[in-house]
């Protein structure tokens, strides 16, 4: 409204983001640090990642992307990798990635220690943001550990979702690029 005030009648969220927004209150203090907000100042990484799936056990990661923000900007650095896929590609009517995505790519691109090495040094030490990281901590750290590699803290990632849901308790906006 014109006073700034964010608060929107919780009857207008649609039931299944009502429902995140209860589960995000609910979180113990496990859970927390999803939603600090960093320093505007330092580097950070946003990233986003496709898999075939939600099943922790069955599916996979598929591709993987992030930039570099350095003291509020996005810089040039960037990173992309497509992960080999080591079963059926499911869910190509969200992600788009198919068969002939990974026909037309150089076999040489398709190293995926390699690729999750280069991951890992992208990141270094910075906070990693995602919408909704969970399943990307997950699947993520499961193929760094199919590969040989360190898995990543799941305390250096932040949760964009969780951090707006906290800022505008009472906010529904339905499409992500307005918070992005």
């Amino acid at each position: 409204d014109s006073n700034g005030n964010n608060n929107i009648d919780e009857d207008y969220i649609p039931e299944s983001k009502n429902k995140m927004v209860q589960q995000i209150k609910k979180e113990g203090p496990e859970m927390q640090y999803l939603s600090e907000f960093p320093s505007e100042y330092g580097r950070y990484v946003a990233i986003d990642a496709e898999f075939t799936g939600l099943d922790e056990k069955e599916d996979q990661l598929l591709e993987l992307a992030a930039c570099e923000i350095k003291n509020g900007e996005i810089t040039n650095k960037r990173f992309h990798a497509y992960i080999n896929p080591r079963g059926e590609i499911k869910g190509t009517e969200f992600h788009g990635i198919t068969k002939e995505t990974y026909e037309k790519l150089p076999k040489e691109s398709l190293d995926d220690k390699k690729n999750m090495e280069s991951f890992l040094e992208f990141v270094g030490d910075s906070l990693i943001f995602a919408h909704n990281p969970t399943k990307d901590m997950v699947f993520i750290n499961k193929e760094l550990s199919l590969n040989g590699l360190k898995e990543i803290d799941p305390k250096q990632y932040r949760c964009t979702m969780r951090m707006y849901y906290k800022k505008y308790e009472h906010t529904y906006i339905k499409k992500l690029s307005l918070i992005s």
